[in-house]
């Protein structure tokens, strides 16, 4: 049996937390044990993942000091989120990227700080690191001194829920945030890396009236990005959207945008590729390893290479289309059944 860092069930399904949830979803309940904090409010986005909550504290310090002790290496515990605690030397950790201590301009200066100090020694301690994509793999080894025979990289996937969704499961979304026009939507946080000014300097240049640009996403963290964004005029901010509508939000899009400057993987383009939707992202780091395949590609630093595909998506509707061929070859190829059966077997050698 493994243990599992459950810390991600007391936050909102994002990128590394919808990693672990499908992941840990698939494992045979009997060859896991889940341990969260014990008095933090779970979430309600992990529906069939069972967990024990232990210890005392939440957050870091429940993380650092009370699992590592209700843990105490009797068992390999692997940790899904890019952190673990630094006391467990019989951890495996999935490290996803390294952008919070190659680029302390993304995030708050305490948070850069921490990882900085924390995610080398936690690397050098892990017994294996998993990650995402072969350029998460190349900036582990190079920014936290790595050798490269400690790292695995099994990838990341979509889930067989994103299929092309038929009308009258579009027009239920469509009414549910009130989406009265045709809309491209993006998926985005405030976060300085996922370049959600850029996208919208951009859509406010094109001025076209029939389409709406619609913004998904929690706001995420201000004590971690640092910033706050004006979306005035130029976009439809629809906040967090709850995971059994994004498939439909996904079909229902005329066009799905998506430009961080960097990625160590990046699921929403394939989430809307799955769904039949048209895609534009980003040219570079780990997102190219996938997105070559069936999308746009753009410089998610131009303003005017994003808005000329922009306009040129809008304008033919074959560009970058995506067949139902495509789709469900993506949802084979990049399969979480596959990816979690790699993974289970990967932290099982050293059960």
């Amino acid at each position: 049996m493994i243990e599992i860092n459950g810390r991600f069930m007391t936050q909102k399904m994002t990128g590394v937390q919808r990693y672990a949830y499908e992941i840990v979803s698939r494992f045979e309940r009997q060859s896991y044990k889940l341990l969260y904090p014990k008095n933090a409010t779970l979430q309600t986005d992990y529906q069939g993942v069972a967990g024990i909550g232990v210890g005392f504290g939440s957050g870091y310090l429940w993380e650092q000091v009370s699992l590592p002790v209700t843990s105490a290496n009797k068992k390999v515990l692997w940790s899904p989120c890019n952190m673990g605690p630094v006391m467990s030397r019989n951890q495996i950790v999935t490290i996803h990227d390294v952008f919070s201590i190659e680029n302390p301009e993304w995030v708050s200066s305490n948070f850069h700080r921490w990882y900085k100090f924390i995610l080398p020694i936690l690397a050098q301690r892990s017994r294996k690191i998993i990650t995402v994509s072969e350029y998460s793999k190349m900036r582990i080894i190079e920014t936290l001194k790595i050798d490269e025979s400690k790292i695995k990289v099994l990838g990341n996937g979509v889930s067989e829920n994103f299929y092309r969704r038929d009308s009258e499961e579009i027009k239920r979304v469509r009414i549910k945030y009130n989406l009265e026009k045709d809309y491209i939507l993006t998926l985005s946080s405030i976060e300085k890396r996922k370049n959600l000014s850029r996208i919208l300097e951009a859509w406010a240049s094109i001025k076209n009236e029939k389409y709406q640009m619609v913004v998904a996403g929690g706001l995420g963290s201000k004590k971690v990005f640092g910033e706050s964004i004006d979306l005035g005029d130029t976009a439809k901010f629809i906040g967090y959207v709850e995971e059994a509508d994004l498939p439909a939000l996904y079909s229902g899009a005329s066009a799905f945008i998506y430009a961080p400057l960097a990625e160590g993987f990046g699921i929403p383009p394939l989430e809307a590729a799955a769904c039949g939707t048209r895609v534009i992202t980003s040219n570079n780091t780990g997102i190219l390893e996938h997105a070559q395949e069936y999308a746009c590609l753009v410089d998610p630093y131009d303003v005017n290479d994003i808005k000329d595909k922009l306009n040129d998506i809008l304008a033919n509707p074959s560009i970058c289309s995506i067949t139902e061929d495509m789709s469900q070859r993506l949802r084979k190829k990049y399969s979480w059944e596959a990816i979690s059966e790699g993974t289970f077997k990967e932290i099982s050698e050293y059960a």
